[in-house]
């Protein structure tokens, strides 16, 4: 027999689960992300965009730079210049974490840097390939 005075409470519906597992806090919960960190994804992201559309567009010039690169560092290599690079100051400025130096090449640096902060990678890349597209 069914009680009286209790209200039948009707079951959540189909488009009532999604709303509530889509909202953003949800899926900000469910990918751990804080402010900061979608922040700094956001900043990634655009900035990949900013790079991939002037690469696009100036990538004559982007050429020449990094010939003029190559030509500093061919200068260092055979002892005209000298140049110093503090990696402290670096990822104190941007924010980076330090990776452990690996016995390997400077390639297992990078691999190490990129597992260590593989969403920011994938933002710029996502970002890149977009601006390469707009431009």
């Amino acid at each position: 027999m069914a009680q009286t005075g209790q209200p039948i409470q009707p079951e959540p519906g189909v488009l009532d689960t999604l709303k509530e597992n889509l909202s953003p806090s949800k899926i900000m919960q469910k990918l751990n992300l804080t402010p900061n960190k979608l922040l700094e994804l956001t900043i990634y992201f655009g900035v990949g965009i900013i790079v991939g559309y002037l690469l696009k567009k100036y990538g004559k010039y982007v050429i020449v730079i990094i010939l003029g690169i190559l030509i500093v560092l061919l200068l260092q290599q055979l002892g005209v210049l000298t140049i110093i690079f503090n990696s402290d100051k670096f990822h104190e400025l941007f924010g980076m974490q330090p990776t452990t130096t690996a016995e390997g090449s400077l390639l297992a640096v990078y691999g190490n840097w990129v597992k260590a902060n593989i969403a920011l990678v994938l933002s710029f890349s996502i970002g890149f390939i977009l601006g390469l597209r707009m431009g």
